[in-house]
């Protein structure tokens, strides 16, 4: 049972550490699975394969970055100067977390977290395109080039054993 102070940290803590898993997304997804599911607050339990890992952004990924970038525009509407440089410095490290990537379809899904947020902010977030998905040795691939050349997806929604 959790003590009294447990819980209240936890239900205190609940939309500060949305919006840090946002801001994670976004602005630093390397470090996206330590801080989504740290054992400190225990909201989430880590996922035990990589594609439960997918699984579980691909459904809430796009809520924690909603969430995150109302705090920002908030921010930004009742501290104007502030937010303004507030808004550079988070630019600034959205450049420096994004400058070197380039999408990669060799990679697992689930083993690299700016390879898994890119596809479905391009595909799943953003289009609302279901991630067509092909098993190799136990691992996960996206299924077709289409995907990744911006195709409508729709041949994309069977997946390949």
């Amino acid at each position: 049972m959790l003590s009294v102070f447990t819980l209240s940290a936890r239900i205190l803590l609940f939309l500060p550490w949305c919006i840090a898993v946002g801001g994670a997304i976004v602005l630093s997804p390397a470090h996206l699975s330590s801080l989504g599911f740290t054992s400190i607050l225990n909201y989430i339990s880590p996922p035990s394969t990589a594609i439960e890992h997918f699984a579980h952004w691909a459904n809430y990924g796009l809520q924690h970055v909603t969430i995150f970038l109302g705090f920002v525009i908030t921010f930004l509407w009742m501290f104007p100067n502030a937010g303004l440089i507030c808004l550079g410095a988070l630019m600034a490290q959205f450049c420096w977390a994004w400058h070197d990537f380039l999408p990669d379809r060799t990679v697992a899904i689930g083993e690299n977290e700016r390879q898994m947020v890119y596809l479905l902010a391009k595909n799943s977030w953003l289009k609302g395109i279901t991630v067509g998905l092909k098993t190799v040795d136990g691992r996960f691939y996206v299924a077709h080039s289409e995907l990744a050349a911006g195709g409508s997806g729709s041949e994309l929604n069977d997946s390949e054993e």
